[in-house]
């Protein structure tokens, strides 16, 4: 089924070639996930080194990390067993790179360095456990399901503790608006060469939530005052 579906799409791009609308958009789609791959090799760069300058994860919700990293640890494995194209989901790869170098810094500036290790071994079983298809694919399409609330759940988490704060602190926006700009982008290649609802009902909820704090960027700057008062 793969290898037809594969074989049907490259059909698709072939025929963009000679003017077909639905190969024009799968080509779009591939040069706009191959683009996305690309761009998430820097996403959360940014704010690396926003966190490294000021020695310090104020404004940065620890919780809310660990939840992006277990949702992206669970789509990345999901992906790979599935067999997926590469352009569909190529950026959790460098996304779950950069969120573990995160998670090490806010334990290391938080003086919470004696949990460095349980954490990097807990994820590094847990990664190769379902990345190589010891756990049921039915199992995987359930964790899938329960990544939705999961990454909605995280940005809430954010979303609060900006609103609490009543600023940014060390988060930072480019991250943040990357975050969003690449889930809006990715809702669109999901729906050209994926069809599996599961995973675009989470590109749906992130793209959202991402945008609530994006939003909250700009209101932040206007009226930074307001909410201190």
């Amino acid at each position: 089924f793969k290898i037809c579906f594969e074989q049907r799409k490259m059909e698709q791009v072939q025929q963009a070639l000679n003017g077909n609308f639905d190969g024009l958009m799968l080509l779009i789609s591939k040069v706009l996930g191959y683009a996305i791959v690309l761009g998430a090799t820097i996403v959360k760069v940014p704010q690396i080194l926003k966190i490294v300058n000021a020695k310090n994860s104020e404004g940065v919700s620890l919780l809310a990390q660990f939840q992006e990293l277990f949702v992206y640890t669970c789509g990345l494995s999901y992906n790979l067993v599935l067999g997926f194209p590469f352009s569909t989901y190529g950026e959790q790869c460098f996304l779950t790179l950069q969120s573990t170098i995160i998670i090490y810094l806010m334990l290391l500036y938080n003086k919470q360095t004696k949990y460095i290790p349980v954490f990097f071994v807990v994820f590094g079983v847990a990664f190769a456990l379902l990345a190589n298809g010891f756990v049921p694919v039915v199992y995987m399409a359930m964790l899938q399901m329960v990544c939705i609330p999961i990454l909605a759940a995280s940005r809430l988490v954010q979303i609060v503790e900006i609103y609490r704060q009543g600023r940014t602190g060390q988060l930072s926006f480019v991250t943040c608006f990357l975050n969003f700009a690449g889930g809006a982008a990715r809702v669109f290649t999901t729906l050209q060469e994926v069809d599996d609802k599961t995973i675009l009902a989470s590109f749906v909820s992130g793209t959202f939530f991402n945008l609530v704090i994006v939003l909250q960027f700009l209101w932040y700057w206007r009226a930074p005052k307001a909410k201190a008062n």
